[in-house]
């Protein structure tokens, strides 16, 4: 009998962008709702609804805030503005004459301020909300009426306002913030005087106008499509100061930014970088940041936004693939380990962190949409944690908590990778896999993972895979797959179930030839 030799693949990472025949032994070349976890594939988990139905307003911007010891969740809409306690809805939409629709998607930036939200659309000025879910949201005290801005964050004990509109005409340089509030309170004027420390500048010494900004650390970052400035609080007269810190990277749309362990991770209009406030890294060259700006809309590229999954230490980047208009699919980026991972996201219009809690939804067989095997939970058990953060999805039609279920509403989630023209390290070797050897972890009694291989004497040879081969991990070990050829392609499918991939083992016959 032959002798054979066992090759251990382990591959951490997609690589998208490299011909197959040039990546490593650590990257797959292709994948689908496959994350990356402590240095293995892991299928995406699905979402399940949450909240009671949000109504004919659908969300297009959430912000979570904790006030007094209440969990709110407040959904900026194309119509409304609404507030759940996660018991139910509340319209919150202003009614001072002030509110105006917003024009167009991901129109919405604001945040959370002294534990005010504050919420801004680009039509109107600027509205914050008081904590009463019996309240409206009223327009911020001493704004100028007829004034608009395209973003408003918040930073320190100011809100800062970018790219003005007056009467005038419109300023898309112009930075203005407003006064320091008191603790716990919202700024009250906005325009500068001898008694306080509102004020404004202007960013032009690059052209197009500002899209975004977001607080680093002490810094508050200012985005525009090409280039990036920084606000330093200095006091006194000047209040802030700004620099230029890159002059040829800014953002593509707004919301395209999230901020994790004191760095930005932003989706620029051709790149996919991270950055301290002074250095600059292209995390995605020569990875997925072809594959990714390849597959985009272009006609609706600004919907795309960038998310923060705390819990899994992950970057979401999400964004729009034709036909469909809002992001569909999120390349998923492991801060602890640099993997890149892929998952489907239905059309989600923004995604939210913050905290989770339901009073008093369970798991039960009436409220069940999941089946038995496909339950994340314990029957009649509460289904959200009371301490438990996550992610929340501003889906077209409800608001979804994501990884709360292995499907999407009792619809099973694909999970799909592939290794291909491996040439185990001997590219003028005939290679002659006998068996493989799957590693699996994490899999459940309803995952089943299907496997199918093929080999080609070049890499540019179309694949042409042979059947499929079905690996129960609950009770088989390995696969009898025996073909022969200089470069192998693997790949690997799931449905249904939770299931880890930490690699495989391929067993090869050492009689091989050479070319």
């Amino acid at each position: 009998m032959a002798s054979t030799t066992t090759v251990k693949l382990r591959p951490n990472t997609l690589n998208l962008d490299i011909p197959p025949s040039e990546t490593g032994p650590d990257e797959y070349n292709w994948g689908y709702n496959c994350q990356f976890e402590l240095g293995h594939a892991k299928k995406s988990m699905g979402w399940q609804k949450i909240f009671p139905d949000p109504g004919t307003p659908r969300p297009q911007f959430l912000i979570n805030v904790l006030d007094e010891g209440n969990n709110y969740w407040i959904a900026a809409c194309n119509d409304a503005i609404l507030v759940t306690d996660t018991n139910a809805w509340f319209d919150i939409t202003p009614t001072d004459g002030t509110w105006v629709a917003p024009v167009g998607a991901n129109q919405w930036t604001g945040g959370v301020l002294n534990g005010r939200v504050v919420l801004n659309n680009g039509q109107s000025n600027p509205w914050y909300w008081s904590g009463n879910t019996g309240t409206p949201m009223v327009a911020l005290p001493g704004w100028t009426a007829g004034v608009t801005c395209g973003a408003i964050r918040p930073f320190k004990y100011h809100l800062i306002a970018m790219n003005i509109t007056t009467a005038l005409g419109n300023f898309p340089d112009q930075v203005a913030w407003s006064s320091a509030a008191e603790p716990g309170g919202i700024p009250l004027e906005w325009i500068p005087s001898p008694t306080n420390d509102a004020g404004d500048l202007q960013l032009s010494a690059t052209p197009v106008p500002i899209i975004d900004g977001a607080a680093l650390r002490d810094q508050f970052v200012v985005y525009k499509q090409h280039s990036t400035y920084v606000l330093d609080y200095v006091g006194g007269t000047f209040v802030f100061s700004a620099r230029k810190i890159f002059a040829s990277s800014g953002i593509l749309a707004r919301n395209c930014v999230a901020e994790y362990e004191a760095r930005h991770y932003v989706l620029t209009d051709g790149d996919i970088i991270a950055h301290d406030g002074q250095s600059l890294q292209s995390i995605a060259r020569d990875r997925t940041r072809n594959s990714v700006f390849d597959s985009i809309s272009a006609d609706n590229f600004d919907r795309s936004f960038v998310a923060l999954n705390a819990k899994d230490n992950e970057i979401m980047f999400c964004y729009p693939v034709d036909p469909v208009s809002n992001p569909s699919l999120a390349l998923c980026y492991d801060v602890r380990t640099g993997s890149f991972g892929e998952r489907a996201i239905g059309e989600t219009r923004h995604m939210a962190w913050g905290t989770v809690t339901v009073t008093g939804s369970a798991t039960d067989w009436d409220s069940a949409t999941t089946s038995w095997d496909n339950a994340v939970g314990v029957w009649n058990a509460a289904r959200y944690n009371a301490a438990e953060d996550g992610v929340l999805m501003a889906d077209r039609e409800w608001v979804y908590y994501l990884d709360a279920s292995v499907d999407v509403d009792g619809v099973e989630q694909f999970f799909g990778v592939s290794k291909e023209f491996f040439d185990f390290g001997r590219p003028a070797e005939n290679k002659t896999v006998v068996r493989v050897w799957p590693k699996v972890n994490r899999a459940t009694t309803t995952t089943t993972l299907s496997f199918r291989i093929a080999a080609t004497d070049t890499p540019s040879e179309a694949i042409s895979y042979g059947p499929y081969y079905y690996f129960d991990p609950q009770t088989d070990e390995y696969i009898d797959a025996i073909i022969s050829g200089r470069y192998i392609s693997f790949q690997w499918a799931a449905y249904g179930g939770e299931l880890g991939l930490v690699g495989f083992d391929v067993e090869l016959n050492n009689s091989s030839s050479r070319y």
